[in-house]
């Protein structure tokens, strides 16, 4: 496992929740952090789901930009799918990750590889509403296709 600190990288873009660029040994590399998953920005299910990924994209970038130090650590090299790597972040020794999941803008999630593939055990719920487990079943009001979603 490799741990970088903000001298070692820089954070170039945050993409939504859980996933920034940043820019590493000359190097942009996409890095999906360990431990959360939050709302999708690309191709959300339904309209609740744009509104909360657009927060907690802007919470991460708030917390990046007035973070004295910036620190990567237990980073997994081996890229998903999506190109990213899977690491911890923390900001001034906090877990941006558990601070996010704190906003309620995400859910705890136990994220792995196996071999290129990247897993994230969430319950199969919508990124945003974990919380509510009983009610994982309903379906989304905000959407006319009526997908399957677990917002009200």
């Amino acid at each position: 496992m490799l741990t970088l600190t903000l001298a070692a990288f820089e954070v170039v873009t945050v993409h939504d929740g859980d996933t920034i660029t940043i820019r590493y040994e000359g190097t942009a590399q996409r890095v999906r952090f360990r431990g959360i998953d939050t709302p999708e920005l690309w191709k959300p299910r339904c309209r609740r789901e744009a509104e909360l990924a657009a927060r907690a994209r802007a919470f991460v970038r708030a917390r990046l930009r007035a973070a004295r130090t910036v620190t990567l650590a237990e980073v997994d090299t081996r890229s998903d799918p999506y190109g990213r790597w899977l690491a911890s972040v923390y900001v001034d020794g906090q877990s941006l990750a558990a601070m996010t999941i704190q906003a309620g803008l995400g859910r705890p999630t136990i994220a792995f590889f196996i071999g290129r593939q990247h897993h994230a055990k969430t319950n199969g719920l919508c990124a945003h509403h974990a919380a509510d487990l009983p009610r994982q079943r309903a379906r989304c009001k905000n959407r006319s296709s009526r997908a399957r979603c677990s917002m009200p």
